[in-house]
Formats: structure tokens, C-alpha cells, sequence
């Protein structure tokens, strides 16, 4: 069980115990170093590119880390009630897969236009699938079965548990390749890239987050970006065709690659984003898709708040 008391910071120790306590059912995905053709005329073939292979991992993505984490967070009263989740997919995956390993049941909230598969594969983990008319509809059931059921809402992207899992990731990349100048991170309601951000630092690591997000001025989460965010560092993000591709010399580039949809928040805590500002700051953003390479220094600012 992971014994960590909620209101305790992130520190490195908390994130190794949830890395021991979710090892029996989350695997330590594996690094590759990208090379090809493609991947020279991305980002030049000086540049190398490092990818961390989350696709790998049970289900698919990167939610079951977080998943397990605040399953194992709760008390044995709290999972013979069960637990419940709404998704449009992954997340709902993840719940209900880290709710079979853990000895419990899910019961998970999902839009009715989702992936046939993924529901199907909800069902297969032992979920029980509500459809709802839209993701508004989807939120009113999931509060509902929580009051009526005393279900555990299983949150996909806020909460110590969650960035506590998701955590493990980053420590796990940092240790994997310790020598990164960036590491770009896509971001939908922000957990991905607070635990990322956290592994890193904690790990003493030099690194500039990097976060993506689709086009429109707005992240998979929602939230509009920072205005200026691409000049936040002094440093602006290039286009492909700028000079900036064969400057940027031996510079190795990673990405964690995933992205999660914004649900509810807490509002008596940061959000997962502001949470990785504290670590790795200013996050600038790129757009998703673009053509890009950066010009190296990439400093690490320094962390004005513990994590």
C-alpha cells in the first residue's frame, strides 16, 4: 500500500516508495534513441532524440501509474466501496485496470461517442461503462455515483496521489537519460508534465520543460496558454527554417508522449501545471505538430517553491 500521508510534499523519497508500492503492475517503460531520416528533417541530424516509450506501458499510456497510486492511497473502507473515473478513454483504462489489480471495482463515466475499443476494453478490465449524451452529462453521473454509491472519484491529472505516480515517470527518464537539454512533454490537464517536471528536479538534473499542446492557443486541458509563453525564457522557440537547426549541436531532445483531457479541479490546490512551474520554470509552450528546434544553453531556472 502506499503509506504516504496525502498532505506530504513530493519529496524524492515519497516517489521511490510509490514506484516500489505500483512496481507489481507498472512496468519501467524503456528509452530509444530516435534516428532516421524523418528525424533529421525534424530536428537536424545533429540533434539527438530520446524517446521514452510510455506506449509500452499496461494499457497503453501513462495512466496507470497515477491510478494505482491513488488507489493504493485509499483505505480498506474506501475500496470495498469501489471507485469511479469519467474519461474519454485512457484514464478510464487505467482506472479500471488499477481497480482489478488492486482488488476493487470501477465504474467509469464515458462519453458516448468514445472509441468503441476503449470501451470494450474498459469492460474487459472488469469496468462496469456508463455512456453519457456529453462530457457535461458525464460529470453530473460520475458526482452522482459518488454521493448515491460512496464511490472514490479517481482523478485523472490533480492530486498529490496522482502527480506521486505520474512522478515516478520522470524519475524514471531522468535516471534513464541524465544528459537531456529538454525534454517536451505534452500537456492536457497538466499531470504528465508535473510529475515529469518533479522526477527531474528531484534527480538533480539540468533540463527546460518543454510543454505541447494542440494548436489554438489552448492545451488539451482547456486553459488558454500563457501569453508570451514562447518568449518566457529569453529564449524563443524556432520554426523548422530558421537557422536554429544547425546551431543546435549535440543537444539531446525527449518526449513523453500522451495526452489527457481536462476534468474538474480542486481549486484548494495548484494545478498540476503551476505545480510544475515551481520545478522547471518558465514553461514555455509549442504548438502541436509544429517544426521546431531550439538554440542551446537550455538552463534550468531555479525552483522558487518546494514541490
Amino acid at each position: 500500500m502506499n503509506e504516504a500521508p496525502a498532505g506530504e510534499p513530493l519529496t524524492l523519497d515519497r516517489i521511490e516508495r510509490t514506484r516500489s508500492a505500483i512496481a507489481p503492475w507498472a512496468i519501467e517503460t524503456p528509452v530509444l534513441e530516435w534516428s532516421g531520416v524523418a528525424k533529421d528533417a525534424l530536428v537536424g541530424a545533429d540533434t539527438r532524440v530520446v524517446l521514452k516509450l510510455e506506449l509500452l506501458q499496461r494499457t497503453g499510456s501513462f495512466k496507470p501509474r497515477g491510478a494505482l497510486s491513488s488507489i493504493l492511497a485509499l483505505d480498506a473502507d474506501e475500496r470495498a466501496a469501489g471507485v469511479t473515473a469519467v474519461s474519454a478513454g485512457n484514464h478510464a483504462i487505467a482506472v479500471a485496470y488499477a481497480a482489478g489489480a488492486l482488488g476493487t471495482d470501477a465504474k467509469v463515466v464515458m462519453h458516448k461517442a468514445a472509441n468503441p475499443f476503449r470501451v470494450a476494453q474498459c469492460r474487459e478490465l472488469g469496468a462496469e461503462v456508463v455512456l453519457a449524451d456529453d462530457i457535461h452529462a458525464a460529470f453530473d453521473e460520475m458526482a452522482r455515483i459518488r454521493d448515491e454509491e460512496g464511490r472514490a472519484v479517481i482523478h485523472p491529472f490533480e492530486g498529490p496521489d496522482t502527480i506521486s505516480g505520474t512522478a515516478t515517470l520522470g524519475l524514471e527518464f531522468a535516471r534513464q537519460a541524465p544528459e537531456l537539454d529538454a525534454v517536451i512533454v505534452p500537456v492536457g490537464g497538466g499531470g504528465l508534465i508535473a510529475g515529469v517536471a518533479t522526477g527531474f528536479r528531484l534527480a538533480r538534473l539540468q533540463g527546460r520543460g518543454l510543454r505541447v499542446g494542440p494548436g489554438g492557443g489552448r492545451g488539451g486541458g482547456g486553459r488558454p496558454r500563457r501569453r508570451g509563453a514562447r518568449r518566457a525564457s529569453g529564449s524563443p522557440v524556432r520554426r523548422r527554417g530558421s537557422t536554429a537547426s544547425s546551431r543546435t549541436g549535440p543537444a539531446a531532445c525527449a518526449t513523453a508522449l500522451h495526452g489527457a483531457r481536462r476534468s474538474t479541479a480542486s481549486r484548494s490546490r495548484p494545478s498540476p501545471t503551476a505545480w510544475a512551474r515551481r520545478c522547471i520554470c518558465p514553461i514555455p509552450s509549442i504548438s502541436s505538430g509544429s517544426r521546431w528546434t531550439r538554440s542551446p544553453p537550455y538552463p534550468t531556472m531555479p525552483c522558487r517553491t518546494p514541490c
